[in-house]
């Protein structure tokens, strides 16, 4: 019976050491008081003096179940909603930094491609003025050409040869009469020494 007695009080005192814990963190629980902010993070205080006014509608304490999870530093709800929004926050900030990256690819890749492009349109700039230049100084050319042309027609005796054949259409279409060869041959004399042309082909 002695023996008994001992291992009963071996077996309470393990008893006791094994269940005060989770006691002493039921009574605590039970004692302290819940409420959600407007974000939905829960918060645990002591009273009910601790809430905020807005808050104390719904504030309450909380079960006691010691498979509840404990608070951790940034204030996580039951179901994490505190680490999702924070995760949710790094996610948004590297998506900034990558697009920041690509965008500052993008225009370095575009101050690359500006200095040959650059150089191009220079290029092309003086390609378009020495080509107009051309065109003037052709065109110039042309013209002169023409016009030292038409001074030696002017001048010429070949001129006054047609100037004598359109005089004698001219009396035929208004008289009905046409000059013989030899008048019309006679005329075209009179005027080459009259007017002291040159021939245009010797």
């Amino acid at each position: 019976m002695v023996g008994l007695g001992r291992w009963l009080g071996v077996l309470s005192v393990a008893f006791v050491v094994n269940v005060a814990p989770g006691s002493a963190r039921a009574e605590e629980i039970v004692t302290m008081i819940r409420y959600f902010d407007a974000n939905g993070v829960a918060h645990y205080v002591g009273s009910m003096d601790q809430v905020p006014p807005e808050y104390r509608a719904s504030a309450k304490s909380p079960d006691s179940d010691l498979r509840m999870p404990p608070v951790t530093s940034v204030g996580n709800d039951h179901y994490g909603r505190q680490t999702h929004e924070v995760e949710y926050k790094r996610y948004l900030e590297r998506r900034a930094q990558q697009r920041e990256k690509s965008d500052q690819e993008y225009r370095d890749l575009l101050q690359q491609e500006a200095g040959p492009r650059a150089e191009s349109a220079a290029r092309k700039g003086v390609r378009d003025v020495a080509g107009r230049e051309k065109f003037l100084r052709d065109r110039k050319s042309a013209e002169s050409t023409y016009a030292t042309q038409r001074a030696k027609w002017l001048t010429s005796c070949e001129r006054q040869e047609r100037i004598v054949d359109h005089d004698r259409a001219k009396h035929w279409n208004l008289y009905g009469q046409r000059w013989s060869d030899e008048e019309t041959a006679a005329r075209k004399e009179r005027a080459i020494a009259a007017s002291g042309c040159r021939q245009l082909k010797k």
